[in-house]
């Protein structure tokens, strides 16, 4: 996993899988996540930025969208136990 500490990132598309962040700043940044493996951000700062998935990620960002239109108490139900930390 590579480690970034103490950086600042500016106007930039990052991709963050596989990739620990540790009192980072990001400043308009893209953040896209791809689910090829793990993120860890520590005492990082985020200042309009916007967050994307792409890949195995992205696939399953579409799927809950066409889920939430079948069944959007599913959906809510996921995200009420992500509130939770479950």
């Amino acid at each position: 996993m590579m480690q970034h500490s103490g950086a600042r990132f500016i106007n930039t598309r990052i991709p963050i899988d596989n990739q620990r962040f540790e009192n980072c700043t990001f400043d308009k940044c893209a953040l896209v996540f791809g689910a090829s493996g793990p993120t860890q951000f520590v005492g990082c700062t985020f200042n309009d930025c916007t967050f994307g998935f792409d890949g195995a990620a992205g696939a399953t960002v579409k799927f809950m969208t066409e889920l939430y239109k079948l069944t959007p108490q599913t959906i809510e139900g996921t995200f009420d136990r992500i509130r939770l930390g479950m």
